[in-house]
Order: structure tokens, then sequence, then C-alpha cells
């Protein structure tokens, strides 16, 4: 505990209005009171208002009386920063009305943090009256926001001064490899100029905001449509977190800006950050509520979440689809693989009977369809559809491995085996394509030779298994190969017992 550091209050304003996008900003204030409470810097005291509307800004200014103020929100460039109205609808506050609040308040208030994107024209402006004033000179990340308040103000509970804080902040995000260290810009107010009515403040940037000015010129110049499209060949080029980047480059710009919200939560779910995904899809489900397709990719993430699948969500957001699109194929066939993992086959049944109606070209229709009928033990059935999404798609292994396990059903062990031969064909390193291939051969196939045949099946499987790091399919593998093993050595000393007897 360091407690010869004099501590500084800290006022928090967070805003995220609705219909802005979903932003982590408790995530940020959380982790801002953590690392001071782990670093031992004395009891700083902070402060939070969260959903801050306009009226909320100078009562909370009056009650706390804070030295530092730190805002965390959306920002609109020269329009302002996204505060809320009394109905937590959006509402801009420009340069100049922010600039005469700290007038007001700056005989106590030291440095102002606006961690929000494009603030650095507001920056500008509130540096006429505060020492130091932080602002974003392009769209910052989530991530980078958090990384580097944490830093910041760890150094500044430390003691330090707020350009070493500042510059610490910009490290802790370069040191997540996060390439938005460049962001942050810190206006000073220069010392002995008392007189702020002048408007003739000389006004410096450290050494960062002319590293700053290196940046492509020609980023100041692009439109949120430009951004847009960058990121789309970003997303293309599979470049799936620069795409995020730009896409948010393009909703700073351009806050009601759906298909941006859409995109990124696309490049979110190829990144499996689902409940990120699930935030965007909401954001452009508010601008355009009878777009279908917005609520199949949030039901398809809802689907997808790690820790706790959101079958439930998941259906209603299809449900809606089909609501507003009833000849939506692709809704229908989403549901009812959502109603299959709820056991509920025959609701699934139906969904897919509906999506091969609407769509009887489509493959995955007919796999689906018969995936769900084999677990209702129609296997047969199954079959017939599985046959039916292979010709229609001849080298679709889902559609083969299905038809193999449901001809292992019906006893037909050499068909089921060409199908499992044929997706290891397709797909050379699907490790359970062999492990259920070397099972096939060795319930059907009893003689010495082929349970080699077998075993060599399994070895690869766990081989596979052993390279994806999955211990649990590997060790399961190779047990399997010992249990074959075991069986051909009890049958070799039965035969000799029989010989000899």
């Amino acid at each position: 505990m360091n407690d010869g550091v004099v501590s500084k209050s800290i006022l928090l304003l967070a805003a995220n209005p609705k219909g802005t996008g979903s932003l982590r900003l408790q995530e940020e204030e959380r982790e801002i009171k953590e690392r001071l409470r782990l670093a031992g810097y004395g009891k700083v005291p902070i402060n939070s208002t969260g959903a801050t509307r306009t009226r909320d800004i100078q009562q909370a200014m009056l009650d706390f009386k804070p030295q530092v103020v730190h805002f965390t929100g959306h920002g609109s460039g020269k329009d302002g920063l996204a505060f809320e109205d009394v109905a937590g609808n959006l509402k801009l506050i420009g340069s100049d009305a922010l600039a005469n609040l700290f007038k007001l308040f700056s005989n106590h208030v030291e440095c102002v943090v606006l961690n929000a994107c494009y603030s650095e024209f507001q920056a500008e402006a509130i540096a006429q009256h505060i020492d130091y004033v932080i602002g974003m000179n392009q769209a910052i990340g989530d991530r980078a926001a958090i990384e580097f308040s944490v830093g910041f103000y760890t150094a500044l509970g430390a003691g330090e001064s707020v350009e070493f804080a500042y510059e610490l902040g910009c490290n802790a995000i370069q040191l997540e490899g996060i390439p938005e260290h460049l962001t942050p810009v810190l206006f000073a107010k220069k010392i002995g100029h008392e007189d702020v009515e002048n408007q003739n403040l000389d006004l410096r940037t450290f050494p960062f905001k002319q590293a700053a000015e290196e940046l492509p010129k020609t980023t100041e110049s692009l439109t949120a449509e430009d951004f847009f499209e960058r990121g789309k060949e970003k997303y293309k080029a599979g470049n799936y977190q620069g795409a995020i980047i730009d896409f948010q480059e393009a909703i700073c710009l351009q806050p009601d800006y759906a298909k941006a919200y859409r995109a990124c939560g696309l490049a979110k779910s190829r990144l499996e950050d689902y409940e990120g995904a699930i935030g965007d899809y909401t954001t452009a489900i508010s601008f355009q509520p009878n777009n279908p397709d917005l609520y199949i990719d949030r039901g398809k993430a809802r689907d997808q979440l790690k820790d706790c699948r959101d079958f439930r969500g998941a259906i209603l957001d299809f449900s809606e689809a089909i609501h507003l699109q009833p000849n939506n194929f692709h809704a229908y066939n989403c549901r009812g693989k959502v109603k299959h993992h709820l056991r509920k086959y025959q609701e699934a049944i139906e969904d897919f009977n509906e999506a091969i109606r609407l769509r009887p070209d489509y493959s995955c229709n007919f796999c689906d369809r018969g995936r769900t009928k084999d677990r209702l033990e129609d296997h047969q059935s199954a079959i017939e559809d599985l046959d039916e999404a292979i010709r229609l798609q001849p080298a679709c292994t889902k559609a083969h491995l299905a038809r193999g396990i449901a001809k292992f059903q019906v006893q037909d062990f050499q068909g089921a085996i060409a199908d499992f031969t044929e997706v290891i064909c397709l797909k050379p390193s699907f490790a359970f394509a062999y492990e259920i291939r070397g099972m096939t051969k060795n319930y059907f196939l009893n003689e010495n030779q082929n349970r080699q045949s077998a075993i060599a099946d399994y070895q690869e499987a766990a081989s596979l298994y052993k390279r994806k790091k999955d211990i649990e399919s590997y060790c399961s593998a190779l047990e399997k190969v010992k249990q074959i093993e075991r069986q051909i050595e009890e049958d070799r000393k039965g035969f000799w017992r029989w010989l000899l007897s």
C-alpha cells in the first residue's frame, strides 16, 4: 500500500443510448477499480453514473466534485458525444457546450478523459479550460478502450503524472497486440495563460500526437461507406479483426448504420465472439426491425453461445424471421435444427418439411431431416432423405456420415463402411470418421485381417485427436485398440485350446 500517494477523485460518466452499439461499459469500470485495488495504491474515490442523461452531468459534477472526469461511450466526431435523453434515446452534446461546462468546474477538475470514438474535437475544445484532456483521433475498439483506461488509472493511482499515465495507457494497448495505441491523444493547456476568454490559448500536444499525424491522411476523408466497403474486403480476405475495426469506424461516423452493425456481428461470429455478435445484431434490429436476416443471424449466434446455448432465444428469433417472411426456407431450417438439439424431433421434421417445400433443391434440408428421422429410428426413410441430399450435393461429408450411421442401424455394414470411407476421402483429417469406420469393421468383420484394419483406423483416429489436443478422444481411441488386441489374443488362445482338446 502506497499511503503517501494523494488520491484523486474520479467521476465515471457512462452512456450507451438506445439504438447505438453495445459497449462493455461495466467491464471498463470494473477493471479500473480492480486494478487500482490490486496495485494497492490507496483508496482512490471512484464515483460513477450509468445511463448518463444530459441533466445528470451537472448534478454529478456538483455532487462529487471530481478531479478526474472519465466519459466512456460513443462519439460522433464534430457532432458531439452521445449521451441519453430522459427516454434513453441518443442525444449529442457538442464541443462548445462541453467546453463551457468544464469552464465552470475548472477550479477542481484537473483532467478529462473522453474514451469515445473521434472525441479529439471535444477534447481540444475542453482543453481551453482544463489542464489535461485526452480524446481519440479515430474509432477505438472496446478492448483497446479498456486497456488504455486500466493502464492510465493504474499509473495515476500510483501518483504518476498525467503525461506518464497517458503514455502507460497507450503502452498497455500496445502490449496486448492491439493496433490502436496511437488512437488516444493528449491535449494540455499551456501553463501561464490565465485568460481563457481571449481564445488565443497555445495548446500543445506530446510526441504521440505527432505520431498520430503520421497515420494515412486519407483516413480523415473516408466516409462511413468507405470504411464499410474496406471492412468487407478484409472480411472476404479472412482478416476478421481488421474488418471489425473498419466496421466500427463506419459506425462511429454513422451511428445508425445497420449494415455495419450486422457486418460487425458476422465478423465477431467468425471469431467465435457470439456474445459480442448478439449485441451488434440487436442494435441492427433496433434500426431495421423488419429485416428477417438480422433475426436469423442473431438466432444462429444464440444457438452457438459457448457457455450456455440459448435455444429458446434462438427459436424466438427464427420464428420472428418466419413471421416477417413466411417463405424464408433458411429460417425454417435453422429452427428445425434447434428443435433437433432439444430432442423435439417431430416438430423439427415439420420445420424441415416446410423448408423442403420452399426449397426442394437445397441439400441441407434433406440432410437435416434425414438425421432427425434417424433419431426417431425411421432409418430407411432417413436413408432415402440422405440419398437425395447426396444426389444434390455429392461432396457433402455430413450427409455421407449420417447415411453411414443410418446404414449401420439397419445392419448394412458394408454400405456404412463405404460411406465412412467417402467421408475420409473428402475430409482426410476427420478423426471421428476413422473411429466410426474402425468400430464398424470390428463389429462386422470378425476375421483377424479385418480386425487389424479396424485397429489401423483407430490408431489413425488417435493420431488425429492427439494432433488436435483432444486428449479424451485420443485416450478413448487407444483404449479401443487395446480392447481389439485383447479380443484377438483371447480368440487365439481359444483356438489353440480347441485344437489341443
